[in-house]
């Protein structure tokens, strides 16, 4: 079989999040395990600053010269209405770039792309999509639509994207609650959907550092005493704010003995 594997979960701006790291690790794992079917993978040519490391990211589980890259006329992230011409022409042609490397199969990373950057993806435009699977993270926004898609654009890119997650013959959902929720809010089959936990790399495990590089490390964060650490990111589904408030609570309570450190990438 011929497998093509579109990776652009780990090109958007999803790159540095957790789908991009579980984009990337899928395909890792499907190498392992694919014996004598052959991967392919579809890269995005607009999203320029992945392709750069793309050799280091993907050589050592599918050889360079399987990858292929299509092209988009211009911007097309959704947010602009400007672009959604774009978005829907960059679609068809996507589809049929794909549809011109034969696939037996093709997944998709990460479907819910291209609201503020040049991602491309959608099943069902061209042809039938009983031959793709797409990975489903959750639904979140549609749980809280107020603060994920609360204005049009996204309102509309949103409902284009849950249309094309009805149109993939599989869903490979990282959860039970994730399977269920897309059985009873999107009507998917109970048959056309296998779950699919993800789980840490190998490189995350304890290490042991000598103690002037713990001091150097945790000096260099103001760190002094003993620590509770939350990683995770600035997002309202994670709730910080109540993380904070409770943590002004503990710290009332303990005469300051525990400081709060919280990893992530988050803007002023």
């Amino acid at each position: 079989m011929r497998i093509v594997i579109d990776v652009q979960g780990a090109q958007s701006l999803n790159r540095a999040r957790g789908i991009g790291r579980a984009s990337i690790e899928l395909v890792h794992a499907l190498a392992r395990c694919a014996g004598a079917n052959e991967l392919w993978l579809l890269a995005n040519g607009a999203l320029t600053e992945s392709l750069a490391d793309f050799e280091t990211t993907f050589g050592d589980a599918v050889p360079l010269e399987r990858t292929r890259i299509f092209d988009v006329p211009g911007d097309v992230w959704e947010a602009a209405p400007a672009n959604v011409w774009r978005a829907r022409a960059s679609e068809l042609e996507r589809e049929a770039f794909l549809q011109d490397l034969r696939p037996d199969a093709v997944v998709v990373t990460s479907l819910f792309e291209g609201l503020h950057d040049n991602a491309v993806t959608s099943i069902g435009s061209l042809g039938p999509g009983s031959r793709t699977a797409a990975v489903l993270y959750d639904l979140i926004p549609l749980t809280y639509p107020d603060v994920y898609i609360a204005d049009e654009p996204s309102k509309r890119w949103y409902f284009r994207k849950l249309q094309s997650l009805k149109n993939a013959g599989t869903l490979l959902a990282i959860s039970d609650y994730s399977a269920g929720d897309a059985i009873q809010r999107l009507g998917v089959a109970n048959e056309r959907l296998r779950t699919m936990p993800l789980a840490a790399h190998g490189r995350f495990r304890p290490v042991t550092i000598a103690a002037d590089a713990a001091k150097t490390l945790l000096g260099r964060y103001r760190i002094d005493r003993p620590f509770v650490m939350c990683t995770g990111g600035i997002d309202h589904r994670k709730n910080i704010e109540r993380l904070v408030e409770a943590f002004a609570i503990l710290k009332a309570r303990t005469d300051d003995r525990y400081q709060l450190v919280i990893v992530c990438a988050c803007s002023d």
